[in-house]
């Protein structure tokens, strides 16, 4: 397996930028700035009106070049919702589990990607705005996290800051990334898009990519596995 990875997690608001506009085409230069190989993305549209009907992870995997994985939290008929992972490595396989929501159900992508022989778990989420929704959704979560016993990484929008009461229940298993420098990863304030690792690492940094592109700004993180890692 590869040593070193360069991956990105990105609310992007169904396209619609700071400034009002819908563009994927915003979202999707981000993304190729980033030169991240694997990207988990959140509040992702198929055949919404609001977004033009477009297939977004669709258009956005063939744009890029990328391998693709979809999770809908939400189903209204053939219109849909939720998460999406873009990979430069092959997903050989993909699970959803759903969680329960106040204002909407949520949900997590788990994916398998193989790199070098060897594979790589991935898993995306984007949990509730409430506290009452953490309560619920935090236990499901921790439940599959602990089932990882092999290198992971873990990507979203938790909609809490590091500091929560809730995230602190994913240490010690899973380790956060830690900014380099202190920016908000909402366009308006806030630290609430993260990116934990649950293996050691010889070097770990994130960094926010900014961008008016969606309410939320791109996190990046560039995570080099220890040695010892690589051996198993």
């Amino acid at each position: 397996m590869n040593d070193s990875f360069r991956v990105m997690t990105y609310n992007i608001h169904h396209g619609v930028g700071m400034d009002g506009r819908l563009s994927l085409e915003r979202i999707a230069e981000e993304i190729r700035v980033s030169d991240a190989g694997i990207v988990a993305l959140q509040e992702v549209d198929r055949f919404l009106p609001r977004s033009g009907f477009r297939d977004q992870i669709g258009w956005l995997s063939k744009k890029l070049g990328l391998h693709a994985a979809y999770a809908p939290s939400i189903n209204m008929r053939f219109c849909q919702y939720g998460n999406a992972l873009l990979s430069r490595y092959p997903i050989v396989n993909k699970r959803v589990v759903y969680m329960p929501g106040t204002l909407e159900r949520r949900s997590i992508l788990l994916a398998e990607l193989l790199i070098d022989g060897r594979k790589l778990t991935v898993a995306n989420t984007h949990l509730g705005i409430f506290r009452t929704d953490w309560a619920r959704q935090m236990p499901i979560l921790q439940d599959e996290l602990a089932r990882m016993d092999k290198p992971s990484i873990l990507l979203g929008d938790f909609n809490m800051v590091t500091g929560n009461k809730y995230m602190k229940k994913l240490r010690p298993r899973f380790i956060k990334v830690q900014l380099q420098t202190k920016m908000p990863t909402l366009s308006y304030g806030g630290e609430i898009d993260h990116i934990l690792v649950n293996a050691p690492t010889s070097e770990a940094f994130a960094w926010v990519q900014p961008s008016k592109a969606s309410d939320h700004q791109p996190v990046v993180a560039l995570i080099k596995w220890h040695p010892s890692v690589i051996s198993r």
